[in-house]
């Protein structure tokens, strides 16, 4: 699958946006289309939108954070620590006990609470708990409104215990890119003793620090008057609500931002890469939008193009041929050393891509297979046989997967394409001499059929695989436009810039097909505006990031896996640190990498000087 750099990672993408991430470096078709040009400004419009969104959720996962690290400060007597978390003018301005202004102020008011401790003290509670938040942060993204309920439990061992319970509306300032409380504003509904409870009996709020004298009776707690005069900062506040009117859709509680975010992330990564792919398919006269490789004008090796049937993509709804076009690089010595077998690296490539680009016979592309091995070998990587399969389909791309609409690819690529191999070349025809790698969508693929097919190969090399994390959520906007492809002629009709109906497209026929919904034979996630949950399923099912808990035993097998990407590859590095954190859970050896680079720009290197050592060093070559 080929793309460009769309911007950050977050956390947890869906199979739809890894894979919509890895078209953004199809083979452009020139055109100077304005419905493109207008497209392009919608989408990045889009962008922005979603970017806002995003950052606005963030905002509000670490609004609550900060109100419960407050909590947390204050039932340990951490008095310093809370301070810290004010602005320099922050105040706090508690019913009953005053106004503190300032984080000197605000120290002395915390020591206050428990004077001569500082830190958690055996026997005592004051667990001080914010509860129901309500958040509301300001379009311009530097303030915020907060509103929760206090709930207090206080007291010290055989000596009293109390429940206590108030209000908090708070306003905060963001500085420096980290949020500060600017307005702590507290007022108690209660304090009770613990055997009473609230119902029967409720205790008046305490009096100001300045009426009344410390535990100990032995002084007074003076607050200086400059505070009372400094009450404006706080008043400033109050001239509107504290919590602006709820609109629907606009305020919500923490618990309901993660999904948000997902949404909105998903929602980034599409619109970003159509806004780069548009670009790319658009902006003949820049050139190619990614890093391309010119053929080598001599080869040390020997290059073939093949046919191989499969019987396993016979009869596919979908009618693409099951004789498949399939590239093979020989290495120098193959045709000097006829009693010579070689060990065999399976290659695959990604969405909207083909074996005849990568291997050069269609001219410049962002990897040339042949030249990378020949600069490896002369660095001293071991000569192997390559094979790459044409896995560019009706939908222009196989997702490598088991289906009635495009065939069962897992058993092409695993079954009938080795056998082929093993019985027209010169191969060392077992597992230990056999590697499986892949590109984006061939990555995708080289973990989905390594974890099934242990037996048949024994060395993984991913890189930059895409589509690995399942999507719950599918957003219904998302797949509008591929809801409207009824037809073959409507998937001919496709713009070249609407790569990511394409996308969804493929996915559906690889992971939800439907033998009795003619003619394109498959289901979407989103049906008349409606999730469909059974096809959601399936398509969860298909993430390699779900499925690996499953082949655990599989993986283990593997005498050597690596999975890699660039650190600018939005949603891909961050489902490849996912892969790498779940095999150390499982303590699974394997090799994980981010590099400096984003989908594309360093894939020929790499074949070069990461994929073929990896390989030399990991197969067996007798």
């Amino acid at each position: 699958m080929n793309s460009q750099h769309s911007s950050r990672t977050r956390a947890g993408v869906s199979a739809l946006a890894a894979l919509t991430l890895g078209c953004a470096a199809c083979s452009p078709s020139p055109s100077e289309d304005p419905a493109v040009t207008a497209a392009i400004a919608d989408l990045e419009t889009a962008v922005a939108a979603a970017k806002a969104e995003v950052q606005r959720l963030k905002d509000i996962d670490e609004l609550e954070n900060l109100a419960s690290v407050y909590g947390h400060y204050v039932d340990k007597s951490r008095h310093d620590d809370v301070a810290d978390l004010f602005a320099p003018e922050g105040v706090v301005e508690i019913l009953g006990r005053g106004v503190f202004i300032g984080q000197d102020r605000v120290r002395e008011y915390m020591r206050n609470l428990s004077p001569g401790n500082v830190g958690p003290r055996d026997g005592s509670m004051f667990n001080h708990m914010h509860l129901q938040p309500v958040i509301d942060v300001a379009p311009d993204g530097k303030t915020a409104y907060t509103r929760s309920r206090l709930f207090v439990m206080f007291g010290i061992a055989n000596v009293n215990a109390q429940w206590g319970d108030g209000i908090y509306e708070n306003v905060f300032v963001k500085q420096d890119g980290i949020w500060k409380l600017d307005y702590l504003h507290g007022y108690q509904t209660f304090y009770t003793n613990y055997e009473d409870g609230w119902a029967k009996k409720a205790s008046a709020i305490f009096a100001p620090y300045d009426r009344r004298t410390d535990r100990n009776r032995s002084r007074t707690i003076p607050i200086p008057r400059r505070s009372y005069r400094r009450f404006t900062i706080a008043t400033r506040y109050r001239a509107a609500p504290i919590i602006t009117p709820i609109r629907r859709g606009t305020t919500e509680r923490h618990s309901e931002a993660p999904m948000k975010a997902t949404r909105a992330l998903l929602l980034i990564a599409f619109a970003e890469l159509a806004v780069t792919a548009s670009i790319a398919q658009n902006a003949a006269a820049q050139g190619p939008a990614f890093p391309t490789v010119n053929p080598p004008a001599t080869l040390a090796g020997t290059l073939e193009r093949i046919k191989v049937h499969g019987d396993s993509l016979a009869g596919n709804l979908s009618g693409d041929s099951a004789d498949r076009d399939v590239s093979v690089y020989l290495p120098p010595s193959y045709a000097t050393d006829s009693r010579r077998r070689y060990p065999v690296l399976y290659l695959l490539h990604g969405f909207t891509d083909s074996d005849d680009r990568w291997f050069g016979f269609s001219g410049p592309h962002f990897v040339n297979v042949p030249g990378a091995v020949d600069r490896a070998v002369a660095a001293g990587a071991r000569e192997i046989i390559i094979v790459m399969p044409n896995a560019f389909t009706k939908f222009q791309g196989s997702m490598y997967s088991s289906s009635a609409a495009t065939g069962d690819w897992e058993a092409f690529v695993a079954k009938d394409l080795v056998a082929y191999v093993d019985e027209h070349y010169r191969t060392l025809a077992k597992r230990a001499s056999r590697g499986l790698a892949g590109h984006s969508m061939g990555g995708y693929g080289t973990m989905r059929i390594g974890m099934k097919y242990p037996d048949v190969f024994s060395s993984l090399y991913s890189l930059s695989p895409c589509c690995m994390a399942a999507n719950l959520t599918p957003a219904t906007e998302q797949f509008a436009r591929a809801a409207q492809v009824k037809t073959d002629a409507d998937i001919a009709a496709l713009a070249p810039a609407d790569f990511g109906t394409k996308a969804m497209l493929a996915s559906a026929a690889a992971w939800s097909a439907n033998p009795q919904n003619p003619p394109l034979y498959l289901d979407l996630p989103i049906a008349d505006g409606k999730t469909v949950p059974d096809v959601v399923a399936r398509w969860a099912a298909n993430a390699p990031l779900a499925m690996v808990h499953q082949y655990i035993p599989s993986l283990r097998r593997f005498d050597a896996i690596a999975i890699d990407a660039g650190d600018k590859d939005f949603g891909i590095e961050g489902t490849v640190r996912t892969l790498d954190r779940i095999l150390n859970d499982y303590d699974i050896a394997h090799v994980s990498e981010i590099y400096d680079g984003d989908h594309v720009n360093r894939i020929d290197e790499r074949v070069a000087s990461k994929v073929l050592p990896f390989f030399s060093a990991h197969l067996a070559f007798k």
